[in-house]
């Protein structure tokens, strides 16, 4: 069966901003969905942001087999940072190297559409990529026994 497009929910997230830092990222394609927490160590809610949507496309290009039936990815963040300055091409005096490599990710391998979605209101797959970057951080800290 032909996947032809791939959704991706993706959030960045901070207990601080910058501090402790987490991602979650939820893809679907062809009914079956991969859902991913990661700790990311200290970093600022916009670098998380964008690391989520780096690690989704990456996820994607070697994580799965997904690549060889579709490119057409549709990113779904609330992160209106992270959309301009991957796709409407802000300047952005930080987090340069990352936006690079998402971009040339989108340019070499994707027709990717960003849409912006608002946050904690209630869309499912964005409050489970929220639930899974918060979750990251918090085992972090019952794993390192720290807080902050």
């Amino acid at each position: 069966m032909k996947c032809d497009i791939i959704e991706m929910y993706t959030d960045g997230a901070c207990s601080s901003n910058p501090g402790p830092a987490g991602i979650g990222i939820v893809i679907k394609y062809n009914g079956q969905r991969k859902e991913i927490s990661d700790y990311i160590g200290r970093s600022t809610n916009n670098k998380a942001e964008l690391e989520a949507i780096s690690r989704g496309l990456g996820h994607i290009m070697f994580g799965c087999s997904i690549q060889f039936l579709t490119n057409n990815v549709i990113i779904y963040t609330d992160s209106i940072y992270s959309i301009n300055v991957i796709s409407n091409k802000w300047k952005s005096k930080k987090n340069k190297e990352l936006i690079e490599i998402i971009q040339e990710m989108i340019t070499d391998h994707f027709n990717a559409t960003f849409i912006k979605i608002k946050a904690h209101n209630g869309n499912i797959e964005n409050e489970k990529a929220d639930q899974l970057a918060k979750e990251a951080i918090d085992r972090n800290r019952r794993n390192n026994g720290k807080q902050g």
